[in-house]
């Protein structure tokens, strides 16, 4: 497996009340990168985590765990969930699936 994709872990602090405007502030996104290797998530996989067939999921591999607490994971322009997680002492794998 060769890590070589970034992905960026998000973690969405929301934006607070301004009283000078009356508006909320906008959310702030902190972002971490780490290195990925990236495949598609079989059929059989999916199946099994989610009952049916999805489109728009993937197996992210990190040759370490990754222990912050995040909301999402960016992949290039798309943000992504984590829907399952595995993790050992020494890898982290995670079933990930496109938020609209």
């Amino acid at each position: 497996m060769r890590y070589i994709t970034p992905i960026f872990f998000q973690r969405v602090e929301p934006g607070g009340y301004n009283a000078d405007t009356g508006d909320y502030d906008r959310d702030i996104v902190i972002e971490s990168m780490q290195y990925a290797d990236i495949t598609d998530s079989s059929d059989r996989a999916v199946e099994m985590i989610y009952g049916e067939l999805r489109e728009g999921t993937l197996t992210v591999r990190l040759e370490r765990p990754y222990t912050a607490p995040f909301d999402y994971i960016r992949i290039g322009n798309k943000r992504y969930k984590a829907d399952m997680k595995r993790s050992t002492f020494q890898k982290m794998a995670l079933v990930v699936s496109e938020v609209q």
